[in-house]
């Protein structure tokens, strides 16, 4: 499993070093959290276009594509003229250790120690997991197919339409332990929660001072809403973790501008719809937030947020194609426009998801974030705010017309008759990297808003420094010796001063 996952992690920091480079390795360091999910979505996009085409999955197509994505990251990044990196210390790069992170960054390895115990020996108990997930993964591993619909209940259901992206990776562990071990499996689901963790702090350690942000990476970690979710063989943490990410990196992209992040987070969003059909929803919540967000610069931002749309729903469409061509149920138990028919059960949804936003099994969460608006707005910082509470409003809003259309499910927060807990999770683990950024712009008082990163004072003085010393340097270099002698050997003029004034 540790080696799949290495595997993974290559080739994602393939794909990473193309699309963005590194000058340093302690860069790389950083951003490995982002460069694993990139690894992860690479794969699925790749795989899953490969089931639609007949090609068998096993060893032998599986590392092929990874090789194959691995190599188009350096072919990219070659074209691209990335420079080969190298070593500096890691104080260069990294947030230096101190008495207000020392003790979040203890609590968090305490954690994610005492959760890689209980994952690895975990049974597989999860109802959707061994109906649906696990068992493709099996017709994968033994069949190279993912088994036709009689496997996950028949053409009468919607679970045939279901994407394929949790399955292949539960086929490539199966692969990694040569056998299957419903058991380990898991632990698979705590490499991926080490991955978001890691890719949430890389991206946001520069630009959130720690006392913000560690304590908020903590609190996401123990809310019960996902700590007792967060090891289950099920595909809701898993578009979580890629549409959070995904989503930070798109708001990010609004601030510096910086391509890489967008080229990211499109890989990210075409990943995310693979891995459940929720996936479209949310991403397009996130685009939504992103338009909105964007109105001031609408000229510059909007035909690229278009497009990166257009290219993630082109990494999923293959499989949308596939199922229309076969024939494959997919919608609402009465129909697409079954929410017509049953008005009564719009206000009886809207109300389960707002309870269930403000439930205790988030600590509260859905409150801070609220909150967390407001002071960003109080503070003079409107971007952050709004890009956040627009993405919570549509959210909000899908959640409760999917339970409104859907008349098979319950108005209950009861797991077993209605999903409203796993679409909140979704939408909490969204704003978890996204509240300390509200806060960091409520601190610095929006007098800040679109800077690169939070940097200590004594630090943004050498910075400085250095920066008129190159200046210097580079115009010292531009004046030859020979320039400066035939100035200093120009002849002086005369002043010969007007006539009829003394001189």
């Amino acid at each position: 499993m540790a080696v799949l996952n290495v595997v993974i992690l290559g080739v994602g920091a393939s794909l990473l070093w193309g699309i963005r480079g590194w000058r340093w390795w302690t860069e790389f360091f950083r951003l490995a959290g982002v460069a694993y999910l990139l690894g992860v979505v690479s794969l699925t996009i790749v795989l899953t276009l490969e089931i639609v085409l007949g090609i068998p999955f096993g060893p032998v197509s599986f590392l092929a594509t990874a090789a194959a994505s691995a190599g188009c990251g350096v072919v990219l990044g070659v074209v691209r003229g990335r420079s080969r990196p190298a070593t500096r210390p890691l104080g260069r790069h990294l947030v230096a250790p101190s008495l207000v992170a020392a003790p979040f960054i203890v609590a968090v390895l305490l954690y994610f120690g005492a959760l890689f115990r209980s994952t690895r020996l975990l049974p597989l108990f999860e109802t959707d997991a061994w109906w649906l997930w696990t068992i493709r993964a099996k017709a994968l591993f033994f069949f190279g197919d993912l088994g036709g619909s009689d496997l996950v209940g028949g053409d009468e259901s919607s679970r045939p339409s279901y994407p394929p992206g949790l399955s292949l990776l539960h086929a490539e562990a199966f692969e990694a332990m040569g056998g299957i071990d419903t058991v380990t499996l898991h632990l698979e689901h705590w490499f991926l929660a080490v991955g978001f963790v890691a890719a949430v702090v890389g991206l946001l350690m520069r630009r959130v001072r720690t006392a913000i942000l560690l304590p908020f990476v903590l609190l996401a970690l123990v809310m019960p809403g996902f700590a007792d979710r967060v090891n289950w063989a099920m595909g809701d943490c898993l578009l979580a973790y890629l549409a959070s990410v995904g989503g930070l990196l798109v708001y990010l992209w609004l601030e510096d501008r910086a391509r890489w992040r967008l080229e990211a987070a499109t890989l990210l969003f075409g990943g995310a719809m693979l891995i459940k059909r929720e996936g479209a929803i949310v991403v397009a919540c996130l685009v939504a937030a992103a338009l909105v967000a964007s109105w001031g610069k609408r000229g510059w931002a909007w035909p690229r947020l278009a497009g990166a749309a257009a290219v993630a729903v082109a990494f999923a469409a293959p499989w949308r194609i596939s199922l229309a061509a076969t024939g494959v149920r997919d919608a609402p138990t009465d129909g697409y426009l079954a929410f017509l028919d049953h008005a009564d059960r719009a206000w009886p949804s809207l109300e389960l998801v707002l309870s269930t936003f403000v439930d205790p099994m988030w600590l509260g969460f859905g409150v801070l974030t609220l909150v967390a608006g407001a002071l960003a707005f109080a503070g003079g910082s409107t971007r952050p705010p709004v890009f956040v509470l627009t993405f919570l409003a549509a959210s909000v809003a899908t959640s409760a017309f999917v339970i409104w259309s859907e008349t098979a499910f319950e108005i209950s927060k009861r797991p077993i008759l209605n999903p409203v807990i796993r679409m909140m999770l979704v939408t909490m683990l969204v704003l978890a990297p996204l509240v300390p950024l509200l806060l960091e712009a409520a601190w610095r008082g929006g007098a800040s808003e679109g800077a690169t990163s939070h940097v200590p004072d004594h630090r943004r003085a050498l910075a400085g420094a250095s920066r008129s010393a190159q200046r210097f340097l580079a115009l010292r270099r531009s004046i030859s010796y020979r320039t400066i002698r035939a100035r200093a050997t120009r002849p002086v003029p005369r002043l010969v001063p007007p006539k009829g004034r003394c001189a």
